[in-house]
C-alpha cells in the first residue's frame, strides 16, 4: 500500500536595500518560519552559486 501526502507551502520574500525578510506559511496561512537576512549575505550566496554553476560546465 502506498500513501501519498501533499504539503503546500507559501514562501514570501520582502526585499529591502539592506535586508530581506523571508516567511514560510502553510496552506492555512499559519506562519511556520520567519527569518531576516542582510542583503550582503544574499549577494554572497548568489555569487557562490554562480561560481558553482561555472565550475560544473
Amino acid at each position: 500500500m502506498s500513501i501519498t501526502e501533499v504539503v503546500v507551502l507559501f514562501v514570501g520574500d520582502d526585499r529591502a536595500e539592506d535586508h530581506h525578510d523571508v516567511e514560510v506559511q502553510d496552506e492555512a496561512g499559519k506562519m511556520l518560519k520567519r527569518q531576516s537576512y542582510c542583503a550582503q549575505a544574499g549577494a554572497e550566496i548568489r555569487a557562490e552559486r554562480r561560481r558553482g554553476d561555472q565550475a560544473t560546465r
